[in-house]
């Protein structure tokens, strides 16, 4: 059962959050698992809680290059769940799962991780190496993997706001047809993986006045 924590804003919300996942959760390492759809917010409030605690790893390291991406279009299933539709349509394509598992785990275990991350700027893997060491706490961003965390923390938003925020955010790079498609394999792979037990969820519908919701359900 969800229950409501008062806020007064974005950083009493964040103070809040990061005070109660420290007094529950004694447990080092930790791994928290901040968990939405694409636009929903994600990394902003995976970068506040940053300010807080130490590390933060996004999903968008492990994206595959747009290039190849792009060619998924072309490459259709010819059997099983996904029959008729291309290879793009299924966003599990698109990450380098077995890469970000792996990298999870290190942080389990207490070893470090090296890899080239995605650039959004160039569609590419980034021509430098990226090492991400392991702390007492890490908050990793992600929407898959959540029986991998030890806190999950939900970042809820309605469909149609998702969607509005994706067409002013991704103007830049894509017009509105290819904006809508792009959401509708994202809200798919969203609803596929989406956490029925999160630890906590923020209500960010209202990006001024987002609201904490806290559970008792713990693993």
């Amino acid at each position: 059962m969800k229950e409501r924590i008062p806020t007064e804003n974005q950083a009493d919300l964040t103070t809040k959050l990061c005070r109660d996942i420290k007094e529950r959760n004694p447990k080092i390492p930790l791994l928290i698992n901040v968990s939405g759809c694409t636009g929903a917010g994600k990394s902003t409030w995976a970068d506040r809680m940053t300010e807080d605690f130490v590390v933060h790893i996004s999903e968008d390291d492990f994206l595959q290059p747009r290039e190849y991406r792009e060619s998924l279009r072309s490459k259709v299933y010819e059997s099983g769940e996904w029959k008729g539709k291309t290879y793009w349509e299924n966003h599990d394509n698109w990450l380098r799962l077995d890469l970000m598992r792996e990298v999870i785990t290190n942080f389990k275990e207490g070893k470090n991780s090296t890899y080239y991350p995605y650039q959004r700027a160039t569609g590419t893997f980034s021509t430098e190496q990226k090492t991400v060491e392991p702390t007492d706490i890490v908050v990793f961003e992600t929407s898959i993997f959540s029986e991998l965390f030890d806190v999950l923390v939900l970042i809820d938003v309605d469909d149609d706001a998702l969607l509005d925020r994706k067409l002013h955010r991704d103007s830049d790079l894509r017009d509105e047809e290819t904006i809508r498609a792009y959401h509708k394999v994202q809200l798919d792979f969203w609803n596929r993986y989406k956490p029925t037990t999160p630890n906590y969820t923020i209500d960010n519908n209202d990006y001024n006045k987002p609201q904490l919701y806290s559970s008792n359900s713990y693993r």
